[in-house]
């Protein structure tokens, strides 16, 4: 019993690092990427910055917390 325990800590756990190189890979660059690839000739934006990287943020809170809530209701 003891070893079934530890294998599906360790899958949690591996779940949890898996989803957090993702969440920075997937996340934090390509939001980086776009923002500056969208500047004008005069180096401007047509937008603010600020918001679309809150929104950004917004968006992976409402993945992880569907996800999270997925996890829950499968147990």
């Amino acid at each position: 019993m003891n070893l079934l325990y530890s294998t599906i800590s360790f899958d949690l756990w591996l779940d949890k690092l898996v989803l957090s190189v993702l969440n920075i890979g997937l996340g934090f660059f390509p939001t980086g990427i776009l923002v500056t690839a969208t500047k004008d000739k005069e180096n401007h934006y047509s937008y603010n910055t600020v918001t679309v990287v809150l929104l950004t943020e917004f968006v992976k809170l409402l993945v992880a917390v569907g996800l999270q809530m997925r996890t829950y209701v499968e147990t």
